[in-house]
């Protein structure tokens, strides 16, 4: 689901949700365009944009107000032919853009010469009821807790990136999947099952390109040319999901799992000598 931008941003235009946009997918052109647009394969639906809008001009998909629906395919629209985009988007005090009338059967034509009864408008009181302020509540976006391995895994690709960004080289960070197997190896315990291991990296990276993070690179448009092996481009709104504090947090409790890690295995050796001391011929 996206978000859709709606006619109060009509010669408006405050860019104040594009401020706060954590992955950049709204756009305009400045001078021809009356209003902004949010790209419907960009939006990763995280609501950040709503509350920021002064004119209360955003809404998700599925919440347009019926008489703004039409915006809807505008903002779609401008992604793919900009100059229809901008023709559809209504003038000062216009509603929807009419939709071109189709002729009337015969029978419809003969019923609308006969008198018709008057069609009682609803009370009031049954009329759909709005807000006295206007202004709708903000929405809550869903939280949804992530695995260790996968909160793991994004923090390496974050450190990675911050690597990349002091290289100064390529602005595209993209990494075959021998190179994050070997990156997370280390974290992972030992075992004999080498596929297993590779098989449980590759369900986490899944679930990394489902979030957005990341971006599986097509064989003939991966700039490594690393033939027969998997790619994936980091994306940069990892920046914004996991930020320095985030990145701290997950060191201490890292450090406090290795701190746990070396007791235990000192612990484990100290009874292990204990043992062999104490045994013996009786």
């Amino acid at each position: 689901m996206t978000f859709v931008i709606t006619q109060p941003c009509i010669d408006t235009m405050d860019q104040s949700c594009v401020e706060v946009c954590p992955v950049d997918c709204i756009h305009f052109e400045e001078g021809p365009d009356r209003m902004l647009y949010i790209s419907p394969v960009e939006c990763i639906d995280c609501g950040a944009c709503q509350p920021a809008c002064p004119v209360s001009a955003i809404f998700p998909e599925d919440e347009v107000p019926a008489d703004q629906a039409f915006f809807t395919e505008i903002n779609s629209l401008w992604f793919e032919d900009p100059a229809g985009a901008r023709a559809q988007v209504p003038g000062e005090g216009e509603g929807a853009p009419a939709a071109p009338a189709a002729a009337a059967p015969p029978a419809a034509e003969a019923a609308a010469e006969e008198p018709s009864a008057p069609v009682e408008s609803p009370p009031a009181a049954e009329a759909e009821e709005e807000p006295e302020t206007g202004v709708r509540p903000p929405r809550l976006v869903a939280r949804r807790p992530l695995s260790f391995h996968v909160s793991l895994l994004l923090a390496l690709l974050r450190k990675k990136l911050a690597e990349f960004d002091a290289g100064g080289g390529d602005t595209r960070l993209v990494l075959s999947r021998d190179e994050v197997v070997e990156m997370v190896r280390v974290f992972l315990p030992e075992s004999t099952n080498e596929a297993r291991v590779v098989e449980r990296i590759d369900a986490h990276l899944n679930r990394i390109v489902d979030l957005g993070f990341l971006r599986r690179m097509k064989p003939e448009s991966d700039a490594s040319s690393r033939a027969g092996q998997t790619s994936f481009e980091v994306r940069r709104i990892l920046k914004a999901f996991v930020d320095a504090d985030w990145l701290a947090e997950l060191d201490a409790r890292l450090a406090a799992y290795r701190a746990e890690l070396a007791g235990s295995g000192e612990g484990g050796e100290g009874e292990g000598e204990g043992e062999s001391e104490g045994a013996g011929p009786g």
